[in-house]
């Protein structure tokens, strides 16, 4: 079964580009008015993993752009792969987009971009930011171990990784199966190459206690959290002082918006339309 883009009925997306030093950056752009709100995916995944996430919140008044991160989907590949790095390149893109300040949601791969982002590379114009079990650690030799398993089914059909996505993840909705399948099919390898081994060793966990901005950290259970638990320790420190919740999605594997939608949805809305989040 295949689905477009306007899945959610009366909320259809536009397709937009950007161009950063000549490479496009492909984005979906729900609503025209509003709040903005930047959704970031994560690796091997493309903008329409957002398809329920974005459409709800352009009905409750925002502007969602979600990207195509480089490598991914219509978003040409860059030589560019350290976190901060991707990170100033983003923020070029958001600005010719919109100059003002901007929500960040962002998962996994997504969710450490959107880290520095609202850490380091554009704090006075980030207003809120939600990381869904954001990566907070590389190690080049731990990535090459893994770097086959991540990047299965890169290049592979449509139908051949919607009949091995849905025998893994049988929770998984029709749509979430079609899009990730398509997302494998764009994907490029380098893309995956240079975040498990080109982007050098990194730990992203002193950035927390860099944070001015409202943020949430959004947590898969503790048996499918990719945050370790001495960092997760390290956070509720800096959250101590800085304005960071920690919160942890019913049910939720690191995929939580795919297999804990409304659980999700439960933490983000209230996140997202709170004049000023309570803390923690």
């Amino acid at each position: 079964m295949e689905y477009d883009a306007s899945f959610v009925a009366g909320h259809p997306p536009e397709r937009h580009t950007v161009a950063i030093d000549g490479a496009p950056l492909s984005y979906l752009q729900w609503g025209h008015a509003g709040v903005p709100l930047v959704l970031l995916h994560g690796i091997t995944s493309d903008a329409r993993v957002w398809w329920r996430v974005a459409p709800a919140f352009a009905a409750q008044g925002f502007v969602v752009r979600a990207f195509d991160l480089p490598g991914h989907g219509l978003s040409a590949a860059v030589d560019v792969h350290r976190i901060d790095r991707l990170a100033m390149l983003l923020d070029r893109a958001i600005a010719d987009i919109e100059p003002g300040a901007i929500d960040l949601i962002g998962h996994s791969w997504g969710g450490a971009i959107s880290l520095a982002l609202a850490a380091l590379v554009r704090p006075q114009r980030v207003r809120r930011a939600a990381l869904l079990d954001p990566a907070v650690r590389m190690d080049p030799a731990h990535g090459a171990s893994v770097i086959d398993r991540y990047a299965l089914g890169i290049g592979d059909t449509i139908a051949t990784n919607q009949a091995r996505l849905r025998a893994d993840h049988p929770l998984w909705h029709d749509a979430d199966v079609y899009w990730k399948a398509l997302a494998l099919a764009h994907c490029r390898r380098s893309a995956v190459e240079g975040l498990f081994t080109g982007s050098g060793q990194w730990d992203l966990v002193p950035w927390f206690a860099q944070l001015a901005v409202p943020t949430l950290l959004l947590l898969a259970e503790a048996d499918h959290t990719v945050v370790p638990a001495d960092a997760l320790a390290q956070i509720h420190v800096a959250a101590a002082t800085h304005p960071i919740r920690i919160r942890t999605a019913a049910g939720a594997t690191h995929q939580m918006q795919r297999v804990a939608f409304d659980a999700v949805m439960a933490e983000l809305e209230p996140w997202q339309l709170a004049a000023a989040p309570d803390l923690p």
